[in-house]
């Protein structure tokens, strides 16, 4: 599930109020008790481009280049729809074992074959534990063209079985405490809960139905796997959950 009717800001990442990045949102995982199981960092920005798919190819291969090393191919990148916009794509693994997914959606006129909006978004993710998110951040920082962008970061747990609603608030509440952040908004239903908050300790950075949030936390249960989800992002968590 993906948060709506949320605005952002416009921000280059930093540290907050000493504090390594990423360390509030690690602090908050660590009160859900969940045994860790992926790191994810996401970054997107706004970027003028032709609307022809060879200039978008050669873009994203200039992008990727930046994290690839001149040693390793890069990605295979092909083109996923093309319908009013060009939405080209990459999909590998740097030598570190990070996976990278990188997007470019291009606003295509190919009657006019002139300059054109494009919006340039990366995932980076590691199932390492060991792997902290300064050392994503500094890769993304690489990837992305400007010095302001967006980005949002996310890290997932689980638990065997189910765990109860009643429970899957009382450890989210253990959570909003050890980010010393105070709840904004709730989403509840049968097999999840989802919880955005605001914190001193992070950046405010986007808001929604008018107020400032920074923290999301959820759980949710997988009756597939037969898990219990955990997730912690900031601002939200913006993979699908």
């Amino acid at each position: 599930m993906l948060a709506s009717g949320v605005i952002y800001a416009v921000w280059k990442p930093s540290s907050v109020n000493k504090e390594p990045e990423g360390a509030v949102v690690v602090r908050a995982f660590s009160a859900s008790g969940a045994r860790f199981a992926q790191l994810y960092v996401y970054g997107w920005e706004k970027c003028e481009l032709k609307p022809l798919q060879a200039d978008a190819d050669q873009y994203l291969r200039w992008r990727l280049r930046r994290v690839f090393s001149p040693e390793q191919s890069l990605p295979e990148i092909r083109t996923v729809n093309y319908g009013g916009s060009l939405i080209i794509q990459a999909l590998g693994k740097t030598e570190s074992d990070i996976t990278v997914l990188a997007t470019l959606n291009v606003n295509s006129y190919p009657e006019k074959q002139t300059g054109g909006i494009a919006y340039f978004t990366v995932a980076l993710s590691t199932g390492d534990q060991q792997y902290s998110y300064d050392r994503l951040y500094t890769m993304l920082d690489r990837i992305m063209a400007s010095d302001r962008y967006h980005r949002s970061t996310v890290i997932k747990g689980e638990i065997s079985g189910k765990v109860s609603n009643h429970q899957r608030r009382k450890v989210i509440q253990d959570m909003i405490k050890e980010a010393q952040a105070h709840e904004v908004n709730v989403m509840e239903n049968e097999s999840m809960v989802s919880v955005s908050a605001h914190t001193s300790h992070l950046p405010e950075l986007l808001t929604t139905g008018g107020e400032s949030v920074n923290i999301n936390m959820a759980a949710r249960y997988n009756s597939v796997e037969k898990k219990t989800f955990w997730y912690v992002g900031s601002p939200i968590i913006t993979s699908e959950y």
